[in-house]
């Protein structure tokens, strides 16, 4: 707050709307910065004007008619036909990994909500599957026939009984039996994939080109 005091070159209590605007399109002409280190900016200020008034230093801030810095959209990556059947041709050489980027490809689930799912989440008969996202949210998602037939090939030549969907190839656990695959050997499977077939960015692209694979 001392480098925006100094900058405002006024009592903090007594700083208008248009100084913190100036000083934040000030700001991004020296630093060159992107939108949203500037709105984390303002969030900053926001915060700090919001204590003022909680404190009962000022009665009304000037952060209220700041409103968020809007970001550009960023373009989702989407794959063509021929990068999807390459990227399943070469995970085709694990069952695992096949159903993997079936599931992936067919659902639109990111690698966190894949990570958790069991067994008993996996209705085959329905081709839906329940996913647990963030705060704990629970909802439905479909997949295609095709990924049907990938989990049934990888669960029957399963023969642990850990209760994970998907799990380590080799025995990780002191009792030698197969642990849960974790969030980071997944993007590392989908790093893999993405060397070998030279495709940028595997992991984001098979999340956002499930729809075109459902067609």
């Amino acid at each position: 707050m001392s480098f925006f005091q100094k900058k405002i070159n006024k009592n903090l209590c007594y700083v208008s709307p248009e100084d913190v605007r100036e000083y934040l399109c000030d700001y991004q002409k020296i630093h060159n910065c992107t939108s949203v280190t500037l709105d984390n900016i303002r969030r900053i200020l926001s915060s700090f004007y919001r204590w003022l008034e909680q404190e009962d230093f000022i009665i009304k801030g000037p952060m209220v008619r700041i409103h968020k810095i809007k970001s550009p959209v960023k373009i989702k990556p989407v794959l063509t036909d021929e990068e999807i059947e390459l990227i399943r041709k070469t995970a085709a050489f694990s069952r695992r990994n096949f159903a993997i980027i079936d599931l992936l490809l067919s659902s639109g689930i990111r690698v966190s909500e894949l990570h958790k799912l069991s067994r008993n989440t996996i209705d085959l008969e329905n081709r839906t599957c329940i996913v647990y996202g963030k705060g704990a949210k629970q909802r439905e998602v479909y997949f295609d026939v095709r990924t049907k037939v990938e989990l049934e090939n990888y669960l029957k030549f399963r023969r642990d009984k850990n209760k994970a969907l998907f799990v380590t190839e080799r025995k990780k656990l002191k009792n030698g039996s197969f642990s849960r695959l974790s969030v980071n050997l997944i993007e590392k499977i989908l790093r893999d994939i993405g060397t070998r077939t030279e495709i940028s960015n595997v992991q984001s692209s098979v999340r956002f080109g499930h729809q075109k694979f459902l067609c």
